[in-house]
């Protein structure tokens, strides 16, 4: 089951599975938008897939609000990594732990930091560079004052092909700075 926060002013929420940006919406889990915070993927794919979504409100035009995509992660390779969010006045720190889910995993060689771009309804790579033993990774550009939504990807090399071995996504939200009297 998929749940998310209510959006202010939406009559409904459209969810979306293999979500790419506005352009490539991925695959609409349900014919009409669903009223309620939360939703059941009846076909959702195999528990080792790499699924993840995106909520969608809409109100009652049926206009979409592009504020309103939040990335979500379901089950499958997102089950292998625990990732964690805090916001501080330097940024948002996320921090995480990656476990392999089958006998074949090769040793981590990459991890990327991504943040989910409201205004392109893309995400932003951050970074593609960190280490495989990497495990955390400061986000000094996130907006005060806002939550931003991340996505982390842990990448192997098998043979000479990368392989997504762990996903994990997570809102961290950096304080707007104190106001000055």
């Amino acid at each position: 089951m998929l749940s998310w926060q209510p959006v202010s002013g939406a009559t409904g929420y459209l969810v979306h599975r293999y979500w790419g940006d506005a352009a490539n919406p991925g695959t609409r889990i349900q014919d009409q938008p669903v009223t309620g915070t939360t939703v059941t993927d009846t076909a959702a794919p195999h528990p080792s897939s790499n699924a993840y979504y995106a909520v969608v409100a809409v109100d009652a035009a049926g206009v979409r609000s592009e504020a309103a995509v939040l990335p979500w992660v379901g089950d499958g390779y997102g089950a292998s990594m625990a990732l964690a969010a805090s916001g501080s006045a330097d940024g948002v720190l996320l921090t995480w732990t990656w476990f392999c889910q089958s006998e074949w995993c090769p040793e981590p060689s990459s991890v990327a930091v991504q943040r989910w771009n409201p205004a392109t309804q893309v995400w932003d790579e951050l970074t593609s560079t960190l280490p495989g033993t990497a495990v955390s990774y400061l986000d000094t550009a996130a907006p005060a004052g806002a939550t931003s939504h991340y996505r982390v990807q842990v990448y192997g090399q098998d043979g000479d092909t990368p392989g997504q071995m762990g996903y994990g996504a997570v809102p961290g939200t950096r304080p707007a700075p104190p106001t000055s009297t």
